[in-house]
């Protein structure tokens, strides 16, 4: 599914799909994606924790955990081809065998 800006649906069903945010706007909190692809070319914040059950891609776009630290939890890869993440003090989980996120300093 490409999506044309940010995120805030609250109770969707990822069916094992690929989101892809191809446009700026903010990532609602408490969403639980598949895979997601951050395609934008725009840094999103995120308004709230959110969970990757599969693999995490920072295509052309990134996550900004914003001073509230949010929480992102990645199930499978953390592939980051943009070096598009503001890390702040927020946490990065990964409770899977996938690649994790470089160091960001």
């Amino acid at each position: 599914m490409l999506i044309d800006g940010g995120i805030t649906v609250q109770n969707q069903v990822h069916n094992n799909n690929r989101i892809t945010l191809d446009g700026p706007g903010d990532i609602a909190g408490g969403l639980v994606f598949y895979n997601l692809d951050l395609n934008s070319g725009a840094v999103h914040n995120l308004n709230g924790p959110i969970t990757v059950d599969n693999n995490l891609d920072f295509t052309a776009g990134g996550i900004d955990v914003t001073p509230d630290n949010y929480t992102i939890t990645v199930g499978g890869d953390w592939n980051d081809a943009s070096g598009a993440f503001l890390a702040h003090e927020g946490t990065v989980i990964l409770p899977g065998t996938g690649a994790g996120p470089p160091p960001y300093g």
